[in-house]
């Protein structure tokens, strides 16, 4: 059984350096790298079930990115963008020294992943997509919207439980030992009880810059000719199937799977999840 271990580089914003952390499983001398990136409310611990599972065959590298968990949060909310985001991946590939990476991303771990694939000389060799597309609805971001920055605090562990299995319903029907688990590494413990584990001043650059209209990635999909893997929630209107459907039409070497009775978005940590990313990685050998 491989345990993770636990690292940190320095990025670089207009605000001076900041450390940025990531968990890394698997044997670090491995030059086979899996780089893992969460969602925007998310972080690195939501990929530990596949990062373990992957460790024999791959180094699986899961930052959080700047602003979420134990990387550093910014003093000026504009700078919680995608150029900083690429900015600070560029970073760790090359914190890494890594040539080529394998990029698994969920929701916006997958358009950062979208956007450095379309990149010139990119070192991204195959890219899986996990319930996110080129194509954002306005409707949809702005959903998001409503809760992300929120920033609640809980007096103690019913109330953090009770908010995340309210808020990230669509992730299916948890056991309960999950959601407590998910909730205990997602919050920090202080002495009034416990808090989100993310800046809350995500939430007001994310209302500010992305959800006033329709997000369009088509330009960097389109440029993307490394073999990729699209992940959609069965139920997902985050990710829907007439964009996976035209994705593949206009994609270079494009897989689909689809996972049942989940919306947004798969938390990629069931068997039947696991196999078909090992299955996928196995074709493009």
């Amino acid at each position: 059984m491989s345990e993770p271990t636990d690292h940190f580089y320095f990025g670089l914003s207009n605000e001076g350096f900041h450390r940025n952390y990531y968990r890394q499983w698997g044997d670090p001398d491995n030059d086979n790298i899996i780089i893992c990136v969460h969602g925007v409310t998310r972080l690195s611990r939501d990929f530990d079930t596949l990062a373990e599972a992957l460790s024999s065959e791959y180094r699986v590298i899961c930052p959080d990115i700047v602003g979420r968990g134990y990387s550093d949060w910014f003093g000026n909310q504009q700078n919680y963008n995608f150029l900083q985001y690429c900015a600070d991946m560029n970073a760790l590939i090359a914190h890494i020294n890594a040539d080529k990476v394998h990029w698994i991303g969920t929701s916006m771990g997958g358009l950062i992943g979208m956007i450095l694939s379309a990149m010139s000389q990119t070192p991204i060799q195959s890219l899986i997509l996990n319930d996110v597309g080129p194509d954002l609805k306005r409707i949809e971001l702005q959903r998001l919207g409503k809760y992300i920055g929120k920033a609640p605090t809980f007096n103690n562990q019913k109330e953090l439980f009770d908010y995340y299995k309210e808020t990230y319903q669509a992730y299916g029907r948890l056991p309960a030992k999950q959601w407590k688990s998910m909730a205990l590494y997602s919050s920090f413990e202080e002495d009034y009880g416990y808090r989100i584990h993310y800046d809350p001043k995500i939430g007001d650059a994310f209302r500010k810059s992305y959800s006033f209209y329709n997000f369009d990635l088509w330009k960097y999909w389109d440029e993307i000719d490394c073999p990729s893997l699209l992940i959609r929630g069965e139920l997902s209107t985050f990710f829907t199937e007439k964009t996976a459907e035209k994705m593949c039409i206009r994609g270079e070497d494009v897989q689909f799977q689809r996972v049942k009775n989940i919306g947004h978005a798969p938390l990629l940590n069931s068997k039947s999840e696991i196999n078909f990313i090992r299955k996928f990685y196995a074709s493009i050998e």
